[in-house]
């Protein structure tokens, strides 16, 4: 489950949100309003608390279930394209993806997520953007967690078998 879950995308970033606050700021009615954090653009509140990480089904690796907390964080939202890592190329002199021609993604390309890096290439883009990498149990409730009924899914999308339609499972043919 976590290693489906985990091949989905390697550029979903995350910021540590801080703490929530729960306090209530008086507006100009008197009434009270929480005081909270507006959303970074592009990301989501991935709210904290405790789940279910891991599971007794899975392989090796995912094996026991365990519950886990997590501080509340944010994500964005979609993976990080073509463009947006050309943008940290150019900034930054950083080696671009084996696959890019002449240091430049494929044409008609711009749009789609950027593939052909590795941790090292991630966390670089991630600190250049003023961001950081998933904790492994960050990303597993991310991906899992279902905060609508309070469940852990076995996948993102649910608990279906993984398919190619589903989950990148490393299909060459997706490769640009």
């Amino acid at each position: 489950g976590v290693a489906a879950a985990g091949v989905v995308a390697w550029a979903v970033f995350w910021r540590d949100s801080g703490p929530v606050a729960n306090t209530a700021t008086p507006n100009t009615n008197g009434d009270t309003k929480p005081n909270t954090p507006a959303v970074p653009e592009g990301m989501a509140l991935v709210s904290g608390g405790k789940f279910m990480m891991g599971s007794d089904k899975g392989d090796k690796y995912s094996r026991p279930a365990h519950e886990v907390t997590v501080r509340p964080f944010y994500m964005d939202t979609t993976e990080v394209t073509n463009e947006a890592y050309a943008k940290f190329v150019a900034a930054t002199s950083h080696k671009p993806p084996p696959d890019w021609k002449n240091g430049t993604f494929p044409e008609g390309k711009a749009k789609f997520p950027v593939v052909g890096v590795n941790w090292e290439d991630a966390n670089a883009y991630a600190k250049w953007a003023g961001k950081r990498l998933p904790t492994e149990s960050e990303w597993e409730k991310a991906a899992r967690y279902d905060p609508a009924s309070g469940t852990v899914r076995q996948y993102p999308w649910g608990d279906d078998e993984a398919t190619a339609e589903r989950a990148n499972l490393g299909q060459d043919h997706l490769q640009p």
